[in-house]
This record gives C-alpha cells, sequence and structure tokens, in this order.
C-alpha cells in the first residue's frame, strides 16, 4: 500500500515574535493560506534556514500547531 504525499509541498518558514519565539499564532495563520491555496502538504522545520536554530520542544511544538490547523486535509 503506497501513501501519495500531494503533488505541491510546501516548506513553512517559521514566524517568530519580537522575543524570537516563535509566533504559533501566525504560523497556524501560515498553514492554513498554504492549505486554502493549493500546497497539498506542509513541511514543517524544513530546510528553510531557522531549523538548526529550533530546539527539538519548538519544533515539536510546530508540528503539532500545523497538525491541528491541517485537521486531516493533508498528509
Amino acid at each position: 500500500m503506497s501513501t501519495s504525499l500531494g503533488t505541491i509541498l510546501t516548506a513553512m518558514v517559521t514566524p517568530f515574535a519580537p522575543d524570537a519565539s516563535v509566533d504559533h499564532g501566525k504560523l497556524a495563520e501560515l498553514a492554513e493560506f498554504l492549505l486554502g491555496h493549493a500546497s497539498n502538504g506542509l513541511v514543517v522545520a524544513g530546510t528553510t534556514g531557522e531549523s538548526p536554530t529550533l530546539s527539538d520542544a519548538e519544533k515539536l511544538a510546530m508540528f503539532r500547531t500545523v497538525v491541528s490547523v491541517a485537521d486531516g486535509r493533508a498528509p
């Protein structure tokens, strides 16, 4: 059994708040926008530049935010 990831997978940037923490509100807005505009899947904490600067806990929190927003609409 194979699972399709879709045609368009978008590497997301990580929005930061002024205090350098991840801005989860903006992250959720970005995920919603991308899913509503032809993205079949989202790549969170990938190679857009900021991934090496994030802790494992920050990455996990980002995954939770995006999975919650996607709500089954993307693999």
